[in-house]
């Protein structure tokens, strides 16, 4: 990559299959020639966390507390929703919600744990509009965020969403 204006190329979660020969180019973007360092390493293998297919969504209370939760491991669905303020296929972990009152509601990935690692996050909430657990035309798109957040600025913030009651709510986590 060209280290003098911060462009580096990477792959990141390629799976390789075991005495498989794989080969690596490397070309200077734009003609570029020099000296590079190449690195690669294994990955270790996460399971993925239980809330990875939206199917397997973890209900969420509404009762002030913080959950603490991981994507590490998740991966990206075929079928997986993928709505436009979202950036790149990052994996994400699904969360659901079916307030008993209609109101207003906040959902903030927005809070600092200094003994973890935390990542540029993105959020959406989706309506259930179906019975089906896999996605597509069973969900409707209630709002999409990212970047919005005050103690961390990459972090996903929706101060304020006015929820249905009765109604189910899907809530996307990705990176």
């Amino acid at each position: 990559g060209n280290f003098n204006q911060g462009r580096m190329a990477f792959i990141e979660g390629f799976l390789v299959d075991s005495g498989q020969v794989y080969y690596v180019q490397v070309c200077g973007w734009n003609g570029a020639e020099g000296d590079f360092c190449l690195e690669v390493r294994r990955d270790s293998i996460l399971p993925p966390p239980i809330n990875d297919s939206i199917c397997q969504a973890i209900s969420l209370i509404p009762d002030g507390s913080v959950l603490t939760a991981s994507n590490s491991g998740a991966s990206y669905e075929l079928l997986e929703s993928y709505p436009g303020c979202f950036e790149g296929g990052n994996p994400s972990v699904w969360f659901e919600f079916t307030p008993n009152q209609a109101a207003t509601y906040g959902i903030s990935t927005d809070y600092s744990f200094p003994a973890q690692s935390l990542f540029d996050t993105q959020l959406a909430i989706y309506r259930r509009t179906g019975t089906s657990c896999q996605g597509g035309d069973s969900l409707q798109l209630v709002l999409c965020q990212q970047d919005g957040g005050n103690t961390l600025p990459l972090m996903a913030v929706v101060p304020a969403v006015t929820l249905d009651s009765g109604q189910t709510y899907l809530i996307q986590v990705s990176g």
